[in-house]
């Protein structure tokens, strides 16, 4: 019997759905209150999200400047789940610091990162994992 990470089906207690500036305010200054020592944002969809494909862009860019304005103002940054050159391209022109994934991303934008000072948090495993057992737990 396998073990799935709530992520998986739900959003559960790791993360929530915000929509607007004030609300993405809110959430990121609740979310350092209670202790979060970084934020995280979803910044384009995924390659297992069936409802969000991994070319969907999330937040527009007002909200994404207002996340990375409040987690500064609590002297800490944001990070982004992003795949695509244009997710990662966007969340970096809007001051995100670290980008998760990013495996689809191209000479262009990994030079917009150098320029911007952002950096890359590959998560190779998750392939591996894919290509080792994926077909073994559906």
């Amino acid at each position: 019997d396998l073990d799935v990470c709530s992520c998986a089906y739900k959003l559960g207690n790791i993360g929530r759905v915000v929509d607007g500036v004030d609300a993405c305010r809110l959430a990121v200054r609740e979310e350092i209150l209670k202790g979060a020592t970084q934020i995280k944002v979803m910044a384009s969809g995924g390659v297992a999200s069936p409802n969000d494909p991994i070319g969907n862009l999330g937040y527009s860019e007002a909200e994404l400047r207002a996340i990375v304005e409040e987690a500064s103002n609590a002297s800490t940054y944001v990070m982004a789940h992003a795949y695509t050159p244009r997710a990662i391209a966007r969340a970096v022109r809007c001051g995100v610091r670290t980008i998760e994934h990013g495996n689809l991303v191209d000479a262009a934008t990994a030079d917009l990162m150098a320029e911007m000072g952002a950096f890359m948090v590959p998560t190779l495993i998750t392939y591996e994992g894919l290509a080792n057992e994926g077909e073994r737990y559906g």
